[in-house]
């Protein structure tokens, strides 16, 4: 397992080095959350393991509660990558009129490499679509298939995480500027009930933003930003120094429940409204919003993507997670108003 940096604290780096993941869940006089594959509760200064108290060495008790100390800050930072309330400038629709439950997990992943090949819109024509930048299982192209994906490679820092995500390049004039990494955030949608949210289906295909818009997206599913303010604007803006450029895309949140594609690969899902997913596509799914890190980049008259102007903002997803993870990420994280993993924007100072 990739090593990650994390914040500094006595005794911490520990527990949390030997599990891959970790989540937690409430807030007020008693917490709880996972290290590994133990449930690690505390109330009123008092640890337990397993429903077992701590009795062992001081030591042992100080590696618990401070890596639950550093999960329960790390549910605060994730929260503030997800949302900036601060912020005056994000007109984010739906997600400023609707709460959001507490439930997520975010999956990190490096930048894989780039096609002009699309094998959702495109498949088995290589090069016929505009340039994409692939991010999870490495081995994708215009021949992939979704059965191709499991239990293949994977640049995310999830390992069971071998879907493959993608959007348009972005270029400076005619070079293209290589991303740094993508997150996906999985959660519920707007207002939704997140003990309502399914699992995806293998083989699930989805996409946000239209790769034909030359008029300003709607910012709750399109929208450019700067470090943790992602989706804020409707294009790219100079970004303050420490503050990459990020491009950020909602996707439907909800699912026919029959159809894992469809002709043109959006009528088989749809977006939430109020909180409710409509009778046409009554199964809630969980929302991925992906967000993709640029480095440092001159914001001018030259900048574009592969798809037209900066205004042609999309991304598109094929499932090919290990099923049983997933389902089991979507039932703890989302499900049980967990928050699991830690974003990409948090490790670089973005």
């Amino acid at each position: 397992m990739a090593q990650r940096r994390v914040a500094s604290c006595n005794g911490c780096l520990t527990p949390l080095q030997v599990s891959g993941r970790w989540w937690v869940w409430g807030f007020r006089s008693a917490s709880a959350g996972v290290i590994g594959d133990h449930v690690v509760t505390l109330n009123n200064r008092n640890v337990a393991v397993d429903g077992q108290p701590v009795d062992g060495p001081t030591t042992g008790r100080q590696l618990l509660l401070g890596a639950l100390l550093l999960v329960l800050v790390g549910g605060a930072v994730l929260a503030a990558v997800l949302v900036d309330r601060g912020s005056t400038s994000m007109a984010a629709g739906r997600d400023a009129e609707l709460a959001r439950s507490r439930g997520v997990f975010v999956v990190s992943c490096g930048f894989s490499h780039a096609l002009g090949d699309d094998p959702i819109v495109e498949p088995g024509a290589p090069g016929l679509s505009h340039r994409h930048d692939f991010f999870g299982n490495p081995d994708v192209d215009a021949y992939t298939v979704a059965a191709d994906l499991p239990g293949g490679d994977t640049t995310c820092d999830q390992k069971l995480d071998t879907a493959s995500y993608w959007s348009p390049s972005l270029y400076s004039g005619d070079q293209p500027i290589e991303p740094e990494a993508i997150d996906a955030y999985y959660r519920a949608g707007p207002g939704v009930d997140p003990t309502t949210v399914k699992s995806y289906p293998p083989g699930l295909v989805l996409l946000g933003g239209d790769p034909a818009a030359e008029q300003a997206q709607d910012l709750y599913v399109v929208g450019w930003g700067c470090g943790r303010n992602s989706g804020a604007y409707p294009e790219p803006r100079t970004c303050p120094e420490r503050q990459a450029m990020n491009l950020r895309v909602n996707f439907p949140d909800c699912w026919d429940g029959r159809n894992i594609d469809s002709v043109d690969h959006r009528d088989h899902t749809a977006y939430s409204e109020d909180g409710r997913c409509p009778q046409s596509h009554p199964v809630a799914i969980a929302q991925l919003t992906y967000v993709v890190h640029y480095p440092p980049v001159a914001v001018d008259d030259s900048l574009r993507l592969a798809s037209g102007s900066t205004l042609s903002g999309h991304a598109d997803f094929l499932n090919g997670w290990d099923q049983s993870k997933l389902d089991r990420e979507v039932e703890v994280c989302i499900g049980r108003g967990a928050v699991c993993g830690l974003p990409y924007s948090t490790l670089d100072g973005l």
